[in-house]
């Protein structure tokens, strides 16, 4: 049967027959357990008590370790200094996994139920995974092409190695037995697979002793302890939890591209199934407490934000369950557009529970605190801001993750119009993040400016501090940063920051004024649409907003038409979610017919003309779908997609491009979850 499933033995492969055998496994499982360890203590925030277990001698799984920390550390933070530590450290673990998998294949000594060196070819295919994510980082073009060859490299790789581990656990799994047999076999079967590597001599003894030792201490956190453990368990719960993970991540990532890069991916034989990946994330996420789980949970977390905080297409909860009582499936894996709306909700409370396990195991890891802010905060922005103001976990030793959690509250204070709050968490971010200094300057100068507008007297000490510290940081904004790439190319907001300090600069030295009166619409509630904040609002606050915008259009300086534009845009945004939907729809059916033209109901002969900021026509197109949502609901699903097309096939690639489109994929996906 085995050979039949492609699992023979080779003649050189062997069970632990002799005390040293034992020794070897032993030996190799203490060293699995240390780095597993380590990973735990960066999860739970702990990063000297990580250092300190990576600091011992060297290993297969301490290299890995190593580069996994160093990976967690550059998509964190995106700083360039930290994503070329990865990429080296991840080529050194690689290196050294291939090395060790070469031996171990010559020896052929079965340390597990699976083929010898499984173990090692694990590290070796997740270093060059989470080693090609790394460079795909850079701004090297030459990188991103060595990354794409070690993508395809690795996929084979991995698709292969999940198949053998997936054969093996059918070969031992019993009959009738209902358990998910890709990620667990029973403890009998697997024992049955190798050998015992219980102490038969001292020196056993005494490494078995050692390697209790650390797995029960590793273990402790949990509520449901493993008891009756061996050294192959442990290598085997590495291998099925990479072996989960990284193809679960790998099948994320290739099912996520454009369709005309997904095309050219798959002439090289890479093809990803959303729904395996799916499937493998949540088998990995729910089994497993360790960095593999816990890489899937973030994974999942991150696919699933978009449709979760999505706002701005909604049904109301009876015309919901309808549809989820029509299309209600027990098929597992599903993408967020297979889901009925009951299976979405399911989803989020699904993952707030894995969440509050995690912060359960990891109880001082900021990380979860900030995760599950972020979700809380999608229908409770007050609620999900105290969970991230909560110092309940202690000192964070994670400077990067410090940063995004100060990001995110930041941007949640700036929802809630709290702007002095916010201007002073956007200057605390120079010390602590290097991800954007540019944009850091430019919203608190954004903060005080929008503070200068609202005084009553302009001539009052306090209007003139604001006006001072917003022309202070709108002037550092260029002198700080703006030359740092993701992908070879420049930061997007930072590209906009650039733009819109050069643009006032220019504008005050033309006519006279002080660079604070040379301002246009809002850069506070400009910037603010891009991260979703109007959304988020309460109706009163966004009413507030209405008001504030109306600011440049008396201004000192004149009203140009691109501004005007931008502001009568900004102002049926915020409208819609101010409730005077009337007034916005009006607006906005007259700002489209300056940016598109042609036979709009069939697509046909249209013809996009730029108005206001690079961004404001698609998302005035965007703008003009969710209305006609908003005014007519379900009978007018195909026009709102019509819209919705019209946007997504701007003439041009313009300024925060991403930022719409991922507005026009969450509005398509929504419409597919209503199955409209």
């Amino acid at each position: 049967m085995l050979r039949a499933l492609g699992i023979s033995r080779n003649a050189k492969e062997h069970i632990a027959s002799s005390a040293q055998d034992r020794i070897v496994i032993i030996n190799e499982s203490i060293e699995v357990e240390y780095a597993l360890a380590a990973m735990d203590a960066v999860l739970d925030g702990q990063l000297d008590e990580a250092n300190t277990l990576l600091d011992r001698e060297d290993s297969v799984f301490n290299r890995i370790a190593t580069g996994v920390l160093h990976f967690i550390e550059a998509t964190v933070g995106f700083e360039p200094e930290a994503i070329q530590q990865a990429i080296t450290s991840l080529a050194a673990s690689e290196s050294y996994a291939s090395k060790m998998k070469s031996q171990a294949q010559k020896t052929g000594l079965i340390t597990s139920a699976f083929r010898p060196g499984a173990e090692y070819e694990m590290a070796e295919l997740e270093s060059s995974l989470l080693g090609a994510i790394s460079m795909l980082l850079t701004e090297s073009k030459i990188e991103i092409l060595k990354a794409l060859y070690r993508i395809r490299k690795t996929y084979l790789a991995l698709e292969e190695l999940r198949k053998h581990v997936n054969n093996v656990d059918k070969a031992n799994s019993k009959p009738g037995d209902t358990a998910d047999i890709s990620s667990k076999s029973s403890a009998e079967s697997r024992r049955n697979s190798t050998t015992s590597t219980e102490p038969r001599t001292g020196t056993d003894k005494v490494a078995w002793e050692k390697f209790t030792s650390i797995h029960n201490q590793r273990t402790a956190r949990s509520s449901t302890p493993t008891t009756d453990i061996t050294p192959s368990d442990t290598i085997e719960e590495y291998l099925r939890s990479g072996v989960e993970t990284m193809s679960g991540l790998l099948h994320l990532i290739l099912s996520s591209v454009p369709p005309n890069i997904a095309r050219l991916l798959s002439v090289v034989g890479l093809h990803g199934d959303r729904e395996v990946a799916m499937d493998l994330l949540w088998t990995s996420s729910t089994g497993y407490h360790n960095i593999h789980g816990s890489l899937a949970l973030i994974a999942l977390i991150m696919f699933f934000d978009g449709q979760l905080m999505y706002k701005d297409i909604k049904l109301s909860q009876e015309e919901e369950d309808v549809i989820s009582d029509k299309y209600a499936t027990v098929k597992k894996g599903k993408t967020t557009a297979q889901l009925t709306p009951r299976e979405l909700q399911r989803t989020k409370e699904r993952l707030l529970v894995a969440l509050e396990e995690q912060r359960t195991y990891y109880p001082h890891g900021v990380l979860w605190l900030l995760q599950q802010g972020r979700l809380v905060t999608h229908d409770d922005l007050a609620r999900g801001v105290r969970i991230l103001e909560s110092d309940e976990c202690g000192p964070n030793q994670m400077r990067q993750v410090e940063g995004l959690l100060m990001f995110d509250r930041t941007l949640f204070l700036l929802t809630l119009n709290k702007l002095e709050e916010a201007a002073d968490e956007f200057i605390k971010l120079m010390d602590v993040s290097t991800w954007s200094h540019p944009l850091y300057m430019y919203m608190a100068g954004a903060c005080y400016l929008e503070l200068y507008r609202a005084s009553d007297n302009k001539e009052s000490e306090e209007a003139k501090a604001y006006k001072d510290k917003a022309r202070t940081y709108f002037s550092r904004a260029p002198k700080v940063g703006g030359k740092k790439k993701v992908l070879g190319r420049k930061m997007p907001f930072d590209t906009f920051v650039l733009r819109k300090v050069e643009a006032m600069q220019k504008a005050a030295a033309k006519y006279g004024l002080d660079v604070v009166d040379a301002v246009g619409p809002s850069p506070v509630y400009e910037a603010l649409y891009f991260w979703n904040g109007p959304s988020r609002m309460e109706p009163e606050t966004a009413a507030c907003c209405c008001e504030r915008l109306k600011y440049s259009k008396n201004a000192l300086l004149a009203e140009s038409p691109k501004d005007k534009f931008t502001r009568e845009l900004l102002e049926s945004i915020y409208m819609r979610r101010a409730g005077m939907e009337k007034e916005g729809f009006e607006k906005i059916q007259n700002l489209v017919q300056e940016v598109v033209k042609g036979d709009i109901a069939n697509g046909k002969k249209v013809t996009y003309t730029a108005q206001g900021e690079p961004w404001a026509g698609a998302a005035a197109l965007y703008e003009r779908a969710i209305y006609e949502w908003t005014e007519f609901g379900q009978s007018h699903a195909k026009q709102v997609r019509r819209w919705l097309t019209l946007s997504k096939d701007w003439s041009e690639d313009y300024e925060l491009s991403t930022r719409i489109n991922m507005k026009i994929t969450s509005a398509e996906d929504r419409l597919d979850i209503y199955r409209l």
